[in-house]
């Protein structure tokens, strides 16, 4: 498939290929956010290096609460939305934790 699309374009002209992570570090600088809160974990552990390699300031928690809360925090006082990365975890009481971050700066404004 990307034979065939590489005749189709112009000659001389080349393809950039890129992943689904450099597509949301551009997404985040495009956008001016500087700072992701999150846990790491395996599934997006590269994605914080990367975005640490792009010059986005990566802060990282032990709990999912608080790292739900401080893009919260900071949303509000910036006016920017926060982002919280967090991965999904293989127990279902994970998932309450990050949502406790999300009522404060939408039930505020």
């Amino acid at each position: 498939m990307l034979n065939t699309a590489a005749k189709t374009e112009a000659p001389g002209a080349e393809q950039e290929l890129t992943d689904g992570f450099h597509l949301v570090i551009d997404a985040l600088k495009l956008n001016g956010l500087t700072t992701i809160y999150g846990v790491p974990g395996i599934p997006i552990t590269d994605l914080g290096r990367m975005a640490q390699a792009a010059g986005i300031r990566v802060l990282s928690f032990r709990h999912e609460q608080n790292a739900a809360m401080r893009p919260a925090i900071a949303g509000f006082l910036t006016k920017k939305p926060g982002v919280c990365l967090t991965v999904v975890g293989a127990r279902l009481p994970q998932r309450p934790h990050r949502a406790g971050g999300t009522p404060p700066p939408t039930a505020s404004r």
